[in-house]
């Protein structure tokens, strides 16, 4: 992908997308903090892959005068998504939702306090088209800067679909991976982000009407 850029499409911007994963865990969140150390426990692999397509493009721009956009993004989420998505938030709905339509019962994995963050899909589009402006740096972590508890995000589910949270089980002894994945936001905080709630009702309406068109 690199190299038919360089060959055949010099000016034009390059749009990727990295992950929270090639950050190191000790490390603060932000950008110029991206490559120190090695990427997150367990995933080593993944983040190390994503951190060499950072460091093609850059030796593209220094050599070529090349530009890109390098975003670095928190769990997307909202309406038409894959619903073999296995992204933390998907995973909550699916299991809250289908529990309250009398599917097993809802065992989610830790204690609940490991946190996690989101930025809503329609937000995610909009940033992406403003980061082409010239003044918008070439890496940005492309968040909310508001992680939650997962204890927050299934009781916010809750609410919303009309399940008492107190039967949720907290498996403790799972694989909770990171239990803090905030991305320290330094260039949109005059953004105004979809709050949480109205976010997870479209979300949670999309999974609603797609299991029950599928019956």
């Amino acid at each position: 992908m690199l190299a038919y850029w360089q060959q055949y499409q010099q000016r034009a911007t390059m749009i990727t997308f990295g992950s929270s994963c090639g950050y190191n865990n000790n490390v603060k969140k932000i950008e110029p903090n991206y490559l120190k150390d090695e990427p997150e426990t367990g995933y080593e692999v993944y983040g190390m892959i994503k951190r060499n397509l950072l460091i093609g493009l850059t030796a593209l721009k220094k050599e070529f005068s090349m530009d890109f956009r390098y975003l670095i993004p928190s769990v997307f989420y909202g309406p038409n998504y894959d619903l073999n998505d296995k992204h933390f938030i998907f995973d909550l709905i699916r299991k809250i939702v289908d529990a309250k339509n009398g599917g097993p019962k809802v065992i989610l994995w830790g204690d609940g306090n490991q946190t996690r963050e989101l930025i809503f899909i329609d937000d995610a589009i909009d940033i992406i088209l403003q980061s082409m402006s010239p003044s918008t740096p070439k890496i940005l972590n492309l968040s909310s800067g508001k992680p939650y508890k997962l204890s927050k995000y299934a009781q916010t589910i809750c609410d919303i679909v009309g399940y008492d949270y107190n039967l949720i089980k907290w498996d403790k002894d799972a694989f909770v991976g990171s239990k803090n994945k905030k991305l320290i936001n330094t260039h949109l905080k005059g953004y105004k982000f979809t709050p949480l709630k109205k976010g997870l009702k479209k979300t949670i309406k999309y999974y609603e009407d797609s299991i029950s068109s599928s019956k």
